[in-house]
């Protein structure tokens, strides 16, 4: 069974290169364009890590960030933003995001930031072997 990411991201270009090099690392990747998309995903499925874009149609990335945690507090969330001044770091952060990606980002950083988050959910039995 492969590791599940969510992808929640208004820009379908950005969706569709997280979707091909996460899955090409192995993963399996769901996208939704919306943040109300995500919280439905998760009625149904057992994912524990996310990439977020902070700017969403209807509910934005922190306000996300901050429903999935008063459920899932365990869960790895990365945000992801092309654009700073929206939300900063600190925003972040406080809202409960993990880690924080500045678009254009490095593919490789994501990559590793994403299986870092997943070994560690692993090692803590929140994602089973």
């Amino acid at each position: 069974m492969k590791d599940e990411i969510l992808v929640v991201d208004d820009d379908e270009a950005v969706r569709y290169a997280l979707y091909e090099i996460l899955g090409n690392a192995g993963y399996e990747v769901h996208c939704v364009d919306k943040a109300k998309e995500a919280l439905e995903i998760l009625e149904e499925k057992d994912i524990h890590v996310f990439l977020i874009d902070l700017q969403l149609p209807g509910m934005n990335g922190v306000e996300l960030c901050q429903e999935i945690r008063n459920s899932r507090e365990m869960d790895f969330l990365c945000a992801m933003t092309g654009n700073s001044s929206a939300y900063g770091l600190v925003q972040c952060r406080q809202a409960g995001f993990d880690d924080y990606f500045l678009k254009p980002f490095d593919i490789n950083n994501i990559t590793n930031a994403v299986a870092y988050g997943v070994n560690k959910l692993k090692r803590w039995g929140i994602i089973k072997y």
